[in-house]
């Protein structure tokens, strides 16, 4: 455990060592590259990606020590999956299971299986994201983080229907057909 006399005045820095330390028993030290931390009223947020990461913090999870987390002065630890990551996986594999249209409840239970803590509206305000053509609007291009778009596309990837659901727009990723060659006799 990790001994200082200011762990409540850089809870990051130092939760950040913590989590490297089980992480290294975990055998996954390079999770700690691809997580992000925010703490907002007492409460850690460590954010993930993708799935292999998730899983991996829902382990550190049930390894933090309660008493670290008080001398961080903070209430809690709560490892999550990143929003905007975590409603596209979601959009892709309805699109992947040939739906083409779904209920925002449907999305939004979804969500909850991962991350219960958010909110219907911040999930709405993903869809609303998802929902914009990115090819004409350079300026959003510009703004978005560019390994998140690389993901995305630029393609609209929902229409919000008039009944609060959503057409799927997302095409379904082909998968890959392994090359054969046939030889010449």
């Amino acid at each position: 455990m990790i001994e200082a006399n200011d762990l409540d005045k850089h809870p990051i820095r130092y939760a950040t060592q913590y989590l490297s330390e089980i992480l290294e028993q975990l055998s996954k030290p390079k999770v700690v590259e691809n997580i992000t931390f925010s703490v907002r009223e007492k409460i850690l947020l460590v954010t993930c990606k993708n799935d292999e990461d998730y899983q991996t913090l829902k382990q550190c999870e049930t390894m933090v020590d309660k008493e670290f987390v008080e001398k961080l002065r903070l209430k809690v630890i709560v490892f999550q999956y990143d929003k905007d990551y975590l409603v596209l996986k979601i959009i892709k594999k309805f699109a992947k299971e040939g739906l083409k249209e779904v209920s925002f409840e449907s999305i939004f239970n979804e969500v909850n299986k991962y991350t219960p803590s958010r909110t219907a509206q911040a999930v709405k305000g993903v869809l609303a994201s998802f929902a914009n053509d990115l090819t004409k609007d350079y300026r959003q291009q510009s703004r978005a983080n560019k390994d998140f778009l690389s993901l995305r596309g630029l393609d609209p990837l929902v229409k919000r229907l008039k009944d609060g659901s959503y057409e799927l727009l997302a095409k379904p990723v082909p998968v890959a057909k392994s090359s054969t060659r046939k030889k010449a006799k």
